[in-house]
């Protein structure tokens, strides 16, 4: 029974992790996923979903890095996911000894980072992408990604 149950999604992008999760607790009572991100364009794809597959009610965003989350201010989890995002902070284990300070005794974290080679043929698409792009369009990912659309 996940009747309760919370989850933090750190770095959460466009919500796929989110979302899935949301979607997976809908059936239970009194659910929370809160899906936090520092890019707002993100977000905003992330909620406009979250209303697409009818999880809106339970799943929250916030435009804050999970590095400001205190205990205090957002409670502690059942379960945290930080999926591809940890290793592109500056301290990765201070970072993970601080979301283990927002996890429930019992609870579990997700993490997942990239391998060596996992993402080889992602990295020269967003630097020709970015080399590509006409002069004002922004060093948003996704901004790029609406100048070769």
């Amino acid at each position: 029974n996940f009747d309760g149950f919370r989850v933090l999604c750190a770095g959460c992008g466009v919500g796929n992790t989110a979302l899935a999760t949301a979607f997976e607790l809908r059936l239970f009572r009194d659910t929370q996923v809160l899906a936090v991100d520092l890019s707002r364009e993100s977000l905003r794809i992330a909620n406009e979903r979250a209303k697409n597959f009818k999880v809106d009610h339970i799943m929250e965003t916030r435009h804050v890095s999970l590095l400001d989350l205190t205990p205090e201010d957002v409670g502690k989890f059942d379960l945290i996911q930080c999926h591809g995002v940890i290793h592109h902070l500056s301290d990765p284990s201070a970072a993970l000894a601080h979301l283990r300070t927002l996890l429930k005794d019992d609870g579990a974290i997700s993490l997942m980072v990239y391998g060596k080679i996992g993402r080889q043929a992602v990295y020269p698409m967003q630097r020709l992408m970015k080399l590509a792009s006409p002069p004002g369009a922004g060093n948003d990912y996704h901004s790029r990604i609406r100048t070769f659309r």
